[in-house]
């Protein structure tokens, strides 16, 4: 890191982590030799968990009184994302609030930004989009300059992550590889990127959450890079639409969250018909491509592999059912359903509506 640091010139570095995360992942030793070469090292943590506008303004207001020439997150998918919109904001000339009503300011650069994950599931560190939440609706900011100039895959910081986190976020970067994989936006190259993700994922995140193997960490860090790359071109679908609110009402895990959901589409894509099919490529193709995850994951059938998906979570401490989340009731589930992301619902290869998705998750209580 240090090296990274003299390469850039940088003499005023903001770094944007929690105190967990700064602590744990032993990065308070490495800035604290950054310090002793000279460099001033500012800090800013006051952020919640899936960041909301309120942390993005306090950001903001710092790197205006702070003024670094080179910022720096150290985290998993909320410290980074929040780096990234701190960062970028200022530089568009606008406020979130301004952004996300349609203004999207000037064009001008942003200062150099560096992703150093310390969990192993958001592939934030690979994407130029970031996810905001305002009065409890997801808003994703997405322009090339949000994509970090370096991303630093260091696997020794995720080794002192509880098993919970190794979870919530392995899960994650699962579903990020197979909603990719089967987006509508998918191409030769996401769908490289994902396949090698799913394949890596699913081989090691059991030994990861069980024993921390170091080996396991590191593919499992390497795999959610991966899933980033593939999401930065496709987005994700409809598991990930859903999953939000679950998130910001309930007080789900967004891991957790979007790897309930991930199953039942499986079987819910493959019965795509040519009525409500959303894939341009067709209905052959979109059955074609989820034979294809299938086999990934060795399954013949969309359903073996959703019952496979399940017990994965199951052997890594997830819930695989929405009443054991708290979530039984036709209101809760009503909630749910008029607070889906449309965004990313289009790209799903499958048509989703109310309807479905109401039926979808009646049967996960």
């Amino acid at each position: 890191m240090i090296e990274v640091v003299r390469r850039l010139k940088a003499g005023n570095v903001l770094v944007v982590s929690r105190e967990r995360s700064f602590n744990l992942s032993g990065a308070s030793r490495v800035f604290g030799e950054i310090e002793k070469s000279g460099v001033l090292v500012s800090r800013f943590g006051d952020f919640s968990e899936n960041p909301k506008i309120e942390d993005i303004s306090k950001g903001v207001s710092l790197i205006a009184s702070v003024k670094p020439d080179l910022v720096v997150a150290i985290g998993g998918g909320s410290a980074i994302d929040t780096a990234k919109l701190v960062n970028f904001f200022p530089a568009r000339g606008v406020t979130a609030e301004q952004y996300i009503s349609g203004n999207t300011g000037v064009n001008e650069k942003c200062r150099p930004f560096i992703a150093i994950p310390t969990t192993a599931g958001s592939g934030s560190e690979a994407t130029g989009f970031a996810v905001l939440y305002v009065d409890k609706k997801k808003y994703s900011v997405e322009h090339p300059s949000l994509r970090p100039l370096i991303a630093i895959l260091d696997p020794d910081l995720t080794l002192s992550l509880p098993g919970a986190v190794i979870a919530s976020s392995g899960i994650d970067a699962l579903s990020q590889a197979v909603e990719s994989y089967w987006s509508v936006n998918s191409n030769t190259e996401s769908k490289m990127y994902a396949e090698e993700a799913v394949n890596a994922l699913s081989r090691n995140m059991a030994d990861a959450f069980s024993r921390k193997s170091p080996a396991a960490m590191a593919a499992m860090m390497e795999a959610a890079y991966l899933s980033g790359k593939a999401i930065n071109i496709t987005r994700t679908t409809a598991p990930h639409a859903i999953s939000y609110a679950l998130t910001s009402h309930y007080g789900v895990s967004h891991g957790q969250a979007v790897g309930l959901l991930l199953p039942s589409f499986f079987e819910y894509n493959y019965n795509v018909t040519e009525q409500d099919c959303a894939d341009k490529r067709g209905v052959s193709y979109v059955r074609e491509t989820l034979r294809n995850i299938c086999l990934m994951f060795g399954c013949g059938d969309p359903v073996s592999a959703g019952r496979k998906i399940r017990a994965l979570m199951s052997e890594i401490g997830l819930k695989t059912r929405l009443s054991q989340l708290g979530v039984r009731e036709g209101p809760q589930i009503e909630l749910l359903v008029e607070n889906v992301n449309a965004e990313r619902l289009m790209n799903n290869p499958r048509i989703v509506t109310k309807k479905s998705v109401r039926e979808l998750l009646t049967g996960m209580i």
